[in-house]
This record gives structure tokens, C-alpha cells and sequence, in this order.
């Protein structure tokens, strides 16, 4: 039986309280539907990645899906907590409700490496190094764009982002930030299928 890495556990651990948390706070204050995937879904990626994590630590796949586990849940828990300051006046609300507007782009960054790494952990080849570059140029374009916009009004009980700017620049980073990660995705998901094209045996698997 693989002994559990410790620092993997402790991750979980860490995504299993931050859900425990989060659960009564949004529950009744959003649809029940995403209450229980935004709960789910963390606590799913935080066990197969201290899975993977455990039985082959060289594998960056397990610790990026045991990070993708944290972050998803303290992402989940910032707007819950945002949901509750909104209806009761507590300071802070607005700071979790800025941060699950643009938690997404972090998520969609973080699977396109993920694809470009499975299933061993490494790039097919030094020339798909540039699409990492590709997407995490377009990540910070999309932050600026999504997390910068003065127009973002959904998202926010006040019905304005509170780092809004109202500047051309940051209107066109997002629609630019798009592309070049859509751009990632897309060359992600070729790899993967030029890696099964080319694999053999337990690979292919």
C-alpha cells in the first residue's frame, strides 16, 4: 500500500477545512446545485491529486490538481464569505466577491498546463514551451481585463468592482488575454493527442 505523502495531506486537509467552512455560508444564499459542485469538485481534485502526488511525487500533475484543490476552495469560500458580508454588513465581503470574479482565469491557466503535462508530468518536447509562456501571458492579460474592469457589475452586491479602472488598455487586455489562452488550450489538447498518436503500451492506457 503508497504511503501518503505528508505535505499532500496536508493540502487536502487544508481543502477539506476551507470547504467545511464555505458549505453553511453559501448554502441557501446561491442555488443548491452550485453549493454542492463548488464543494465537490475541490474535494474531488484535492484526493486523486494526493493520490498521484503520493505514489509518483515526480510528477508535477498530482501537486498542480492538490493546488488546483486548495485554491478552488479558498476561491469557493471568498465568495461565500462575500454573499454573507453583502446581507449582514460585514467588512471584507467585497475583497471575496473581487476574487471569485477572476478566480476562473487561474483554474482554465492552471488545466491548460495540466493537459500539456499528462500523463508523466513533462512537456512532450522543448518546442511546447512557448505555449506555457502563451498562456500564462494571456492569464495576466485576462487578470488585468477581467479583474481591472470598471464595467463588471455582476459579481458585485455594491454593483461596481472596487479596483475598477476606466481605461482603454485594460478594456482590450481581456479580449487579447482570450485568445492567447484559448490559443494555449487548444495547442494543450493537440499535444495530447499527438502524445496518444505516439505512445504505446501502458501509455496509451
Amino acid at each position: 500500500m503508497t504511503r501518503l505523502d505528508r505535505r499532500a495531506v496536508g493540502m487536502l486537509a487544508g481543502t477539506v477545512v476551507l470547504v467545511a467552512v464555505m458549505v453553511p455560508l453559501a448554502a441557501g444564499r446561491e442555488q443548491a446545485f452550485d453549493t454542492v459542485l463548488y464543494a465537490t469538485l475541490p474535494l474531488v481534485l484535492g484526493v486523486v491529486g494526493t493520490l498521484i502526488a503520493s505514489r509518483h511525487p515526480g510528477n508535477l500533475i498530482g501537486w498542480m490538481l492538490c493546488g488546483l484543490a486548495l485554491w478552488g476552495a479558498v476561491a469557493e469560500l471568498g465568495e461565500a464569505y462575500g454573499y454573507v458580508a453583502a446581507e449582514r454588513g460585514l467588512p471584507g465581503g467585497v475583497a471575496g466577491e473581487w476574487l471569485i470574479s477572476w478566480s476562473w482565469i487561474v483554474d482554465v491557466t492552471a488545466w491548460v498546463v495540466v493537459v500539456l503535462l499528462f500523463p508523466n508530468g513533462r512537456l512532450p518536447g522543448r518546442r511546447w514551451r512557448p505555449v506555457i509562456w502563451t498562456s500564462l501571458a494571456g492569464a495576466v492579460l485576462l487578470f488585468v481585463g477581467q479583474a481591472l474592469d470598471a464595467s463588471q457589475t455582476v459579481d458585485f452586491s455594491s454593483g461596481r468592482s472596487p479596483l475598477g479602472v476606466d481605461s482603454p488598455l485594460v478594456a482590450a487586455a481581456w479580449p487579447v488575454g482570450a485568445a492567447l489562452l484559448v490559443a494555449g488550450l487548444v495547442a494543450a489538447v493537440a499535444s495530447s493527442v499527438l502524445r496518444y498518436r505516439r505512445a504505446r503500451d501502458v501509455e496509451r492506457q
